[in-house]
């Protein structure tokens, strides 16, 4: 029950791929242990070029439908959002932003570049900390996780996760698609993480970093 479960394929039009399952519900808090049911969610599957592996995208028909631009501003400040650039260091560091809107559809695009350690946390409350929930990509080891029950600045375990070959100090394009307390996270068209996060529409959410530089370019938000 962790996260996209019970995926049934259906083939649309020009033999498109696409793949119909449920997130679970979890009740009020992202900590507690899935349950059935939940809210119907789609896949878009493509072939990997020169491969037999299979991608998980966010169908374009979607991205269309959602496609009326707005504006997010940090949380301690006036500036709209457009490019984040955080420093070094061996703590959390990261720029809050004013909450997503509850019960809206909202898309955020925006690509990576990184070299260790990086990604979105939600339920945070000031800069430089981590939420109750984060999306985290981890280079070094190779993975993109979920994670929800972080605590004091720490990831604690995480409920779901991908194996992901990550190349230093190369741009990634990722995509995020929320709506009614479930997020879909899309990392370069590649793979992706559907889960369930209550948390999502508290307080403010944010970008971080933690033990390296990382620049968020050609961040956009929709409705």
């Amino acid at each position: 029950l962790d996260g996209f479960y019970a995926g049934r394929p259906v083939i649309g039009q020009n033999n498109r791929l696409f793949l119909y399952g449920w997130c679970p519900t979890k009740g009020l808090y992202d900590s507690v242990k899935p349950d059935w049911a939940g809210n119907l969610t789609m896949l878009e599957l493509t072939q990997k070029s020169g491969s037999a592996e299979l991608n998980t995208v966010l169908a374009k028909e979607i991205k269309d439908k959602i496609a009326h631009p707005v504006e997010y501003k940090y949380t301690f400040g006036k500036e709209v959002v457009k490019e984040i650039n955080l420093e070094k260091s061996n703590k959390i560091v990261g720029k809050a932003i004013d909450k997503i809107g509850d019960k809206r559809i909202t898309l955020v695009s925006f690509d990576l570049s990184v070299s260790e350690r990086t990604g979105i946390t939600f339920a945070n409350k000031v800069d430089n900390e981590l939420g109750s929930i984060a999306f985290d990509f981890n280079i070094t080891k190779g993975t993109f996780n979920f994670y929800n029950a972080c605590s004091n600045n720490t990831f604690g375990t995480g409920e779901y996760g991908v194996l992901f070959n990550f190349e230093a100090n190369t741009k990634y394009h990722v995509e995020i698609i929320t709506e009614d307390g479930v997020t879909g996270v899309f990392l370069n068209d590649e793979v992706s993480l559907i889960m369930r996060t209550m948390s999502i529409t508290r307080n403010s959410w944010g970008f971080y970093a933690q033990g390296v530089a990382s620049n968020f370019s050609e961040v956009n938000f929709y409705e």
